[in-house]
């Protein structure tokens, strides 16, 4: 638009300037100028975007400007003569000839690179050649029908003669301009070559009225009319300055997907030209001797030239046409190695060709995938996602999205595409190219991934519901203890035993649940089998009654401890009897698994998960531990389970297998064993709260304890407990109220609650450590959660007893005992 702004307030002051300067010197400046600044923009603008623009673009744009530089040279000479000599010169100078014929002739030679079919970076030598030709044939033209016949002819013969190939030459220039912006309908150089063929149809307007002038020799020299019809080149050369501003760099467009085949018939229909009309107009219309030799000789230069040319450019065509057939061929063979999913569709929706990596996933050879339609394998066809695909890659080049494949034996399978279009050589879309990735795998490891975080999410819940658990359990054990005690009569001593015994059953349920859900830091301890199956089998075994599975232990006595992650073995285990469970489930009763440890060949100690299923097949043995790899029906596992186990086994310097023979399944966890804890020296008693070093106290024996618990029923039954002992007991229900006790008295035990609002029980023995260092060591942690891995760590590190919730009245004297 600016560029059109700028034409239009130019040709104002072009035009007032010409009619200030009437009849002065000034108007032989204004007359020259006038069209020489409009070419020298457009070509200002052509070298200043030269680097935006490859291959035929850069070819088109190139021979324009050397028009436009040419026509520059020929103004620039025809100015010269006319300030030398002070009369108009010759149309038959070199001048005239630069400025009429070279720069006239350059949008003809240039339209020969097609521009809106793309750059082509290929077509660029054949390009050349064929601009070379019919170079060669215009200059023929112009010496051998304008110079040759008027060599001592009058000036006004030449004029006329002159006159009238300019202005077919223009016509011409109309024609292919008119044929160009047809042919680019609907890409982005058509809009381009209508605006050229309008300034071009108003210069030829002018330029044929500037003819008319010059034939009946009343063209004026200067003045407004004279600089009217200078518009003849004004108009044009601002048409090509805007046209270079707007055009589009090479790489905003869409490249054919197969080689554009560059017509060689320029080239060669140059070369029948030249002979052709050179000798038929000789011997048809002689001239004279001296013209007809000239004739004869320009004729025979001008053959040799084109047929050097022609030969060139079939050689050029030879040399492309095998390089793009080694290119098409590695090409063909990368399409064909990749693993991605290839296939090509054509415009009806019939597929052209697939590569080996999509035949193999949808199990169809390739020619009975060429007869059939991109619907048929795809889930939902009625969806109508052929269309929408279609319309998406038409209107921006490209659609990526989501879909399931349908293989020929009818399962299924997602996929994520990228579909983009194969252009070819007038610019429309042939075919559509799909690239595919199977991403089953990746859909699996979303849903674990999904799946994992909610476990965890479960597993903090179960964590928080286990401790609030673990307090009224513990009053329930607490009080089943103390009425054991009490009661005589045998009927309630057997129902009190029965309370004992289901709150023992519940508080290792709860014992077992925080182990597996709970994760504790990796390092390498000394490890219990037999506790391991314990705790699994107090997870899933009343759900496998409830199934009709039986689930067996096989214990071996004495079995050392491994070297292993308390954790880590605990989710093996869990994995391989999930496993079993579902081997079995399917199978026909008896249901059976079995559980067994025992003390391996070496150093080492194995555990066995054997179930009474159908087995592993052995073509499938050497796949059981691959990632993702299951036998189970969709939405039943994701293969993950033994790839992890095989994983953790062989991180703790074990093995996992696959064992042979026996009915169903059999897998076997391989530990070396723990090495032999370090003798530790007996613990020295601990001094009395408020001594440097007492002699440790017995129960019963004048000792004042403090119970710091939040919850009343715990806090109340551990305060009987030890007054039962003969303690003297004192109750705080939180760690600020304990320290108010601590200003007022002296104690010899502290027993307290890990977690309490205010101040908690980790907070309170820091602050008990600080004031009374002997007293810290007489102070129990109760908590019903012992796994979290702070509160362990807490204990550990700080040298504190913990006692877990619930506990018995005999466990409370073992820890009460330790203490000394």
């Amino acid at each position: 638009m600016r560029v059109i702004q700028a034409a239009g307030a130019y040709i104002a002051v072009y035009l007032l300037a010409a009619w200030l300067g009437d009849g002065t010197r000034a108007a032989i400046w204004i007359d020259a100028l006038g069209p020489l600044l409009p070419a020298l923009a457009a070509m200002g603008i052509i070298v200043a975007r030269r680097h935006d623009w490859d291959g035929a673009h850069a070819v088109f744009w190139g021979v324009i400007a050397a028009g436009l530089v040419i026509w520059s040279i020929g103004q620039v000479g025809f100015v010269r003569a006319n300030l030398l000599t002070g009369t108009r010169p010759s149309w038959l100078d070199w001048h005239t000839t630069f400025s009429l014929v070279g720069g006239g002739a350059a949008p003809l030679l240039a339209f020969l690179a097609r521009p809106h079919r793309g750059a082509r970076p290929f077509a660029v030598p054949a390009i050349t050649l064929d601009v070379a030709s019919l170079s060669v044939l215009l200059l023929f033209v112009y010496a051998f029908f304008i110079l040759a016949p008027n060599i001592g002819a009058t000036a006004s013969l030449a004029e006329q003669s002159l006159q009238i190939v300019i202005l077919l030459q223009r016509l011409l220039v109309l024609a292919v301009v008119a044929y160009a912006a047809w042919a680019a309908r609907g890409t982005a150089y058509g809009r381009i070559f209508i605006g050229l063929l309008v300034a071009l149809a108003a210069g030829f307007a002018f330029r044929t009225v500037l003819s008319l002038e010059i034939l009946q020799g009343t063209l004026p020299r200067d003045g407004v009319w004279r600089g009217v019809l200078n518009l003849a080149w004004v108009i044009p050369y601002f048409g090509w300055a805007w046209a270079a501003s707007v055009a589009p760099a090479s790489t905003d467009g869409v490249e054919p997907a197969v080689a554009d085949d560059v017509p060689w018939w320029p080239s060669a229909l140059a070369v029948a030209i030249i002979p052709a009309v050179g000798y038929s107009v000789r011997f048809g219309m002689p001239l004279g001797t001296p013209v007809d030799d000239l004739r004869d000789l320009l004729t025979a230069f001008a053959t040799v030239v084109g047929v050097v040319l022609l030969s060139a450019r079939l050689a050029s065509q030879r040399g492309e046409v095998r390089r793009a057939d080694a290119r098409a061929r590695l090409l063909a063979a990368a399409v064909e190695q990749t693993d991605s999913l290839v296939m090509v569709v054509r415009e009806d929706g019939t597929i052209e060709h697939a590569n080996a990596a999509m035949l193999r996933a949808l199990g169809y050879d390739r020619d009975s995938l060429g007869t059939r339609e991109f619907a048929e394998t795809i889930t939902s066809p009625l969806d109508r996602l052929g269309e929408r695909v279609e319309r998406a890659v038409r209107q921006t080049g490209i659609w990526r999205g989501t879909f399931s494949r349908r293989r020929r034996d009818g399962t299924v399978f997602p996929v994520a595409a990228t579909v983009v279009p194969l252009v070819d050589s007038s610019g429309g879309v042939s075919h559509f190219v799909g690239v595919e990735r199977d991403i089953s795998d990746d859909l699996r490891v979303r849903d674990e991934l999904v799946r994992a975080e909610r476990l965890s999410a479960v597993g903090e819940l179960v964590a928080g519901v286990a401790h609030e658990i673990n307090n009224p359990l513990q009053s329930i054990v607490g009080c089943a203890e103390i009425l054991a005690e009490g009661v005589t009569d045998p009927d309630l001593q057997r129902d009190v035993a029965i309370i004992r015994a289901e709150a023992g059953r519940a508080r290792e349920i709860v014992r077992s649940l925080l182990s597996f859900v709970h994760r504790r830091p990796t390092q390498r301890v000394a490890t219990d089998f037999n506790e391991i199956i314990q705790e699994a089998m107090a997870l899933r075994g009343y759900h496998l009654k409830q199934e009709g599975i039986a689930l067996v232990a096989d214990r071996a006595a004495g079995l050392p401890p491994a070297l292993a992650s308390p954790d880590e073995i605990r989710q093996l285990v869990l994995n391989l009897l999930l496993n079993a469970e579902h081997a079995v489930a399917a199978s026909e009763p008896p249901r059976r698994i079995t559980l067994t440890t025992r003390r391996a060949d070496g150093d080492a100690v194995y555990l066995e998960v054997r179930d009474s299923g159908p087995g592993v097949p052995e073509q499938l043995r050497h796949r059981i531990f691959e990632p993702f790899f299951t036998t189970k029906d969709v939405g039943q596992g994701t293969g993950l389970g033994l790839s992890i186990s095989h994983g953790i086994a062989q991180a703790h310097g074990g093995r996992l297998e696959l064992l042979r023979g026996g009915p169903g399944a059999c897998f076997r966890l391989v530990l070396p064993v723990a090495p032999p804890a370090p003798a530790q020296p007996a613990p020295r008693p601990p001094a009395r709260a408020g001594t440097e070093a007492a002699e440790p106290a017995a129960a019963g024996v004048d000792l004042h304890a403090l119970v710091v618990d939040d919850e009343a029923g715990v806090r109340s039954l551990v305060a009987r407990l030890l007054a039962r002992r003969g303690y003297r007991v004192t109750q705080a229900e939180d760690g600020e109220a304990a320290l108010r006790h601590f200003d007022r008295e002296v104690f010899d035990l502290v027993l307290c609650d890990v977690r309490m609002p205010r101040l908690n029980g980790r907070r309170l023995f820091s602050e008990v450590e600080a004031r009374q260092p002997a007293l810290a060591r007489r102070f129990i942690l109760m908590t019903g959660d012992t796994l979290s891995a702070d509160v362990a760590e807490f204990s550990a590190e700080r040298g504190v007893a913990l006692l877990t919730k619930p506990f018995t009245a005999k466990e409370l004297g073992e820890a009460l005992a330790r203490l000394g």
